[in-house]
């Protein structure tokens, strides 16, 4: 489920953006309203929530947040390269390119382990009951 969540997500996000695009000076508010893109980005991001709940039913924090954080931004990636035809930097850019997506997932799972998110997932004991 998380990963199509993720996948989801990322479409949302590429779905919103060719939306936006109808508000050029070309188009404006009107062709906003009147694109299928808006409607379709709007009906992705349901499915996606929906994916997304059934994901953290199924499994804890720890092991959805990491997937869903990277999954959508590297599918996010994908598709601004193969469906807007997006140019990814070569060379020495990819140093720091990688270095990034190297602290993303070190990030995602230092904070899918902390004690925060580790503590409010663990069954509480029910309260004393009173005499």
């Amino acid at each position: 489920f998380i990963s199509a969540a993720a996948c989801g997500y990322a479409l949302t996000a590429a779905l919103m953006k060719d939306a936006m695009a109808h508000l050029g000076p070309d188009g404006g508010v009107v062709a906003l309203l009147t694109s299928w893109q808006l409607y379709a980005t709007a009906a992705a991001g349901v499915g996606a929530l929906f994916l997304l709940q059934n994901a953290q039913h199924a499994g804890s924090l720890v092991a959805v947040q990491p997937m869903l954080t990277l999954g959508d931004a590297l599918i996010s990636i994908l598709y601004g390269v193969t469906l807007f035809e997006e140019e990814l930097r070569t060379g020495w850019w990819l140093l720091p390119e990688l270095a990034g997506l190297g602290l993303i997932a070190a990030g995602c799972v230092v904070l899918a382990r902390s004690s925060l998110a580790t503590d409010t997932l663990a069954p509480q004991p029910p309260p004393p009951r009173a005499g």
